[in-house]
């Protein structure tokens, strides 16, 4: 049992604490018979169970009705459970969580409907070329070791298991240290212990699975060069790694943060942008217990594919040939300094690492010597590991090609001329910004009832804040309202390609030594853009503040728009679009907007289109930049642990002198509102693929609509875990692994979609099953107790997320820049809790209207 007490919450609100059992069993503890074993019965837990009393208890239900959310996950080590809740509901929620774990029967109706969601699972990740490619390669890697298996196991192997090898698994892992309780929140220490003492003190004894001999380093490079039905070529490179928790691991954490991870690594700055050789490049590094797995994963254009592969190659090379620079080793190691902050924000955050640590080494103190390593790791140790476990000849490397534009013979062609670049040593060759005259402050910052700050700057610019000492952490968000619904057709995606580029350059520093300073800083300065905003998000160590705000001013005052940032952003947006056609789920998503909003700018995508990209250059990006998104139209908010007084001086030297009026209300959509169908539209795309995929849509709602909150309430009586839509298609009827209701909100109108992903036999009854649950959400009001949990979930939720200072920061900036006021926010439960029977049913009926329904299918021919 691991606790970790927090602070009381403040007053009004209750807390929240977070609640993990983690079983030191997963899919490599597997006996033949058993595979699939730990996944299917992480499924089964969610299903209904008996209590002693004779009360029938629904984990997922029982736990939103209490306002929180539980989930679970298997990896090849472990099988975790965990639940975030308000505090109050600490003990009721760890009893159902025990109960529906431990020493509990299997009903057999119940197994097999739930292995049929399983293969549902399992052909949704069979649909995935990013799942099949890192799968195929983690095959090759690790060959007989358990590892090399998929965790939720073959579909023959999962339709093999009975309730009997369930319980037997169970029996055998639910043993004393194998299982281990953490609790992380404002619950006293002695309440945890009680508690667990109550529910888990007659557990069987058990000790610690035995260490699992690691796998065999491979002698010789696996390349595989598989010809599929994809847009663009999937390459994923693997290598064996060390301990997780000894320098190996450590070296190896930072080796790969330098190559692959954020916009100044090497494969960010080399094969993405300089070379143009991938749309998309990453490097990882996940420790297990037996083994770590060093992967990179990209994505290429099928006719440069050998050259990106012989890059990503090239950069392994340089990773093993010489000690990282000084700035790209700070940077690593900042980036995981940093998490020891950053997981303090919330009790999630702060129990994962707490029973990680804990789970990998089997004792206390396993994060203090972590880092403590990564205090005393040198760049040459980092290089030394490097060549002793990333060469050339030990790794797998497999790639998924296009079959339509890469024959037969070229990919066996290409995979002997990769084998042979393995086999061989083939290393690679390898004007000043304006500082502002100081402005005044228009007025003095103020502070409300709630205890948000406003104040507006002379230029215009408004700001809120809510200052939290608590955690040295401030989340700062700097919006416009505009993105999309400024947008003309011809100029579709203007917004979201500047939002991309607005932190890549600005008049005083280009694109890469910007991202070197922030991701040095363990910072984050992102640029975006949406259908109702566009701006900028940042997030960094309180230390680092001043000089994150500075940069993010400067980006938003004078962006460079570099032609060929410009290039880059739009080669990769194309590459994105083009890469679509690998997600059905997507592509019907698409076209159900198209077809429900017609010529209003929400039935396009954001990014755009090929022809409307091609237009864009310097000028045109630069011109809508100055003309639509001036300083004096922006709103700044911060959260967090910052000097306001400190803030507001900063603000007021760096901003150029204003006018003395701000600069104007913010031009609308040339356009008229969206026009909704008159009747009723069914659209079908034909794919070759395993799962067929439905979307309903219809109308929905605007921003601020004073039914909003009964909308979100509608959409968890019907979406959710314990909501009707999972109850009825997957725990009864076991159509489907995946179903939802969601509904968006934006300034000028909004919509209400339902989405389901079903084998191809089943995707007709899953649409009928969708169906039915609308016409009876609209026919009969909804009962008590659901309209009660999904009250709960909604607040939970919202107190829940409260935790992190970016969500805070963002609540505020979109409720006053969208007019709605900066604490719009903080009353969403009063809201929820006003939403009555009457008022969803009445709801229903104005927006799930069948005659406005919009429906997408995507089947096999």
């Amino acid at each position: 049992m691991l606790a970790l007490p927090t602070d009381a919450p403040a007053p009004g609100y209750r807390g929240v604490v977070s609640i993990q059992l983690w079983v030191a069993a997963g899919a490599a503890c597997e006996r033949k018979r058993e595979h699939g074993c730990a996944h299917l019965l992480e499924h089964m837990v969610f299903k209904p169970v008996v209590s002693a009393n004779g009360d029938r208890r629904d984990l997922a239900a029982v736990i939103e009705q209490l306002g929180g959310d539980v989930n679970a996950f298997t990896s090849h080590d472990e099988t975790v459970f965990h639940a975030t809740v308000p505090a109050d509901a600490f003990v009721e929620t760890l009893d159902v969580m025990v109960g529906s774990l431990i020493d509990r029967e299997f009903d057999a109706d119940e197994l097999a409907r739930e292995q049929e969601v399983v293969v549902e699972e399992i052909r949704q990740y069979a649909d995935d070329p990013s799942a099949r490619s890192v799968q195929t390669m983690m095959a090759d890697l690790y060959e007989d070791h358990p590892y090399a298996r998929p965790v939720l196991g073959e579909e023959s192997e999962v339709c093999a298991l009975t309730g009997g090898i369930l319980r037997g698994w169970a029996r055998r892992q639910h043993r004393g240290e194998r299982v281990v309780l953490v609790v992380a929140g404002p619950v006293p220490f002695e309440q945890v212990e009680a508690s667990a003492r109550r529910l888990l003190g007659d557990l069987p004894a058990g000790r610690r699975a035995r260490a699992r001999p690691g796998p065999v380093p491979l002698t010789q490079p696996r390349v595989r060069v598989v010809r599929e039905d994809v847009q663009e070529a999937y390459l994923r490179l693997g290598w064996l790694g060390g301990d997780a928790l000894a320098l190996e691991g450590v070296a190896l954490d930072v080796a790969a943060i330098a190559l692959g991870q954020g916009e100044s690594s090497r494969l960010a700055t080399g094969a993405r942008r300089r070379d143009r050789l991938v749309s998309d490049a990453y490097a990882s590094y996940l420790g297990g217990l037996a083994s770590g797995t060093f992967m990179i994963s990209a994505q290429a254009d099928a006719d440069v594919v050998e050259a990106a592969t012989a890059a990503l190659l090239a950069e392994i090379d340089a990773l093993a040939r010489a000690p990282l620079e000084a700035e790209e080793f700070a940077r690593a190691q900042a980036v995981l300094r940093s998490s020891l902050v950053y997981r303090r924000e919330t009790v999630q955050g702060q129990a994962h690492a707490l029973a990680y640590f804990a789970a990998a080494s089997g004792r206390l103190g396993a994060e203090a010597e972590y880092f403590e390593i990564l205090a005393g790791l040198t760049p040459d140790q980092v290089r030394d590991v490097c060549a002793r476990y990333l060469g050339r000849e030990r790794g797998a490397i497999t790639i998924l090609v296009p079959r339509d534009k890469v024959d037969a013979r070229a990919a066996r062609a290409m995979c002997r001329r990769i084998l042979r670049s393995c086999q061989v040593d083939a290393g690679s060759g390898r004007p000043a910004a304006r500082l502002a005259r100081l402005a005044r402050l228009d007025q003095q910052p103020t502070c409300d009832e709630l205890g948000t700050w406003c104040v507006t700057h002379r230029s215009g610019l408004r700001i809120v804040a809510r200052p939290d000492p608590s955690l040295s952490i401030v989340a700062g968000w700097l919006v416009w309202p505009g993105g999309l619904r400024l947008e003309s057709g011809r100029n579709a995606g203007i917004s979201s390609l500047t939002g991309a580029l607005l932190n890549r350059g600005n008049a005083s520093r280009d694109g890469d030594t910007l991202a070197r300073e922030i991701e040095g800083l363990a910072a984050v300065l992102d640029g975006f853009s949406g259908h109702n905003s566009i701006g900028l998000q940042t997030e960094s160590l309180a230390e680092h503040f001043p000089a994150v705000l500075t940069r993010a001013l400067e980006c938003a005052l004078d962006p460079t728009f570099a032609p060929e940032e410009i290039d880059e952003a739009r080669r990769i947006v194309i590459a994105d679009l083009d890469a679509d056609a690998d997600d059905p789920g997507h592509l019907a998503y698409r076209q159900m907007l198209a077809a429900l909003y017609g010529a209003h700018p929400h039935g396009r995508d954001l990014r755009g289109t090929h022809t409307s990209l091609a237009r864009f250059d310097h000028a045109k990006v630069a011109r809508n930049w100055a003309r639509n998104y001036p300083i004096g139209r922006a709103v700044l908010s911060l959260a967090g642990k910052f000097d306001l007084d400190a803030v507001l001086a900063q603000i007021d030297r760096q901003l150029e002198p204003a006018e003395t009026e701000p600069s104007g209300p913010m031009p609308t959509w040339p356009g008229a509102g969206a026009k909704w169908p008159r009747r009723p539209i069914e659209q079908v795309i034909e794919r070759e693929r395993e799962q067929g995929q439905c979307v309903i849509g219809f109308p929905g709602l605007p921003l601020g609509d004073p039914d909003g909150a009964a909308l979100d309430v509608l959409c968890a009586v019907l979406g959710g875990q314990a909501g009707r839509l999972f109850e009825s298609l997957r725990e009864r009827e076991g159509l489907v692994y995946q179903v939802g209701a969601s509904s968006s909100e934006h300034i000028d109108a909004g919509h209400v979609v339902f989405h389901a992903a079903a084998s191809q036999d089943k995707l007709d009854a899953a649409r009928a099953a969708i169906e039915v649950q609308i016409a009876r959400i609209m026919a009969e009001p909804v009962a008590a107790a659901e309209l009660d949990r999904a009250k709960r979930w909604l607040v939970g939720q919202f107190e829940s997320g409260l935790q992190r200072r970016s969500r805070v920061a963002s609540r505020m900036v979109f409720g006053e820049a969208y007019g709605l006021g900066v604490n719009y926010y903080l009353r969403y439960p009063e809201r929820v809790q006003r939403v009555n029977r009457e008022q969803l049913q009445v709801l229903a009926k104005r927006l799930l209207d069948p005659r406005r329904q919009v429906t997408v299918l995507v089947r096999s021919p």
